[in-house]
């Protein structure tokens, strides 16, 4: 289903003194939205039916970033939009299942992996 996205940046550093060398690595960083999209689904889940603006409030984003993140868990179909709020469906139910068991890494700072090639 949805599983965490990383992506690979790469990563030049220039280092001066008396040990300079040319330092090249990968940096594997969880994407920041996922992240928010999680917190976002365990949120409605603990609080169905909320406003945009209580949830909001909840997470410490704006509205306009509670209204953009829920509009992607509604495209994935893991929360639906009702009269007063959102609530999660089944898909959803088993996506928090499925993090829960795995640890969603919701209030982690991000993973970041280096790969640092020896100096030369």
């Amino acid at each position: 289903m949805r599983g965490v996205k990383l992506s690979e940046i790469p990563v030049t550093v220039h280092l001066t003194g008396q040990n300079a060398h040319l330092v090249e690595c990968t940096v594997t960083v969880t994407r920041a939205n996922e992240r928010d999209e999680d917190a976002l689904l365990k949120t409605i889940d603990q609080h169905p039916r909320k406003s945009r603006r209580d949830v909001g409030k909840l997470l410490g984003m704006s509205d306009s970033r509670v209204y953009r993140l829920a509009q992607k868990l509604e495209q994935q179909k893991l929360i639906r939009s009702e009269r007063s709020g959102w609530t999660l469906t089944g898909a959803g139910e088993r996506e928090l299942n499925a993090m829960d068991s795995r640890g969603s890494g919701v209030n982690q700072p991000p993973q970041r992996q280096g790969h640092f090639a020896p100096p030369t």
